[in-house]
């Protein structure tokens, strides 16, 4: 669900930018990527795996596969990566699930490409191209 807020965010609010994945782009699975969020087993204190890849597209569906470690409970939390110095959400984790031809778990998760345009158009700001290609809607630093 994308919340959109009566007022503007005050500017000591931050928030983290979004990054859009082209699918018919090679999917970035070299590079490192980070999970946080709060399980259901440690409900208030964060938890994170900051060494993870996402590992391919979900043949059957929009969604995007990745390794990262994720206790139950952590539905819908980001998974980002730091780019030049900003932290950006590539994908939101959504469960685990078996792979054919894997004998472990992977976790599954919505690409932001998916909810990207409606982020767009809620902030009213322009999309930013990096040299490399890849399409993004900054954040901002809280203060």
């Amino acid at each position: 669900a994308v919340v959109e807020l009566a007022a503007p965010a005050p500017p000591s609010l931050g928030y983290l930018g979004v990054a859009r994945l082209d699918r018919e782009a090679a999917l970035p699975t070299a590079a490192t990527f980070a999970l946080a969020g709060y399980g259901r087993d440690r409900p208030y204190a964060l938890s994170s795996d900051n060494d993870c890849r996402l590992v391919a597209w979900e043949a059957h569906s929009p969604l995007v596969l990745h390794d990262c470690r994720a206790a139950h409970g952590t539905s819908g939390a980001p998974i980002v990566r730091r780019r030049n110095g900003d932290w950006l959400v590539f994908a939101l984790h959504v469960g685990r699930g078996e792979v054919e031809g894997r004998d472990e778990k992977l976790g599954v998760a919505v690409p932001a490409q998916l909810f990207f345009e409606a982020l767009r158009a809620a902030a009213k700001r322009p999309v930013e191209r990096t040299p490399d290609g890849l399409d993004i809607l900054p954040g901002r630093a809280g203060g």
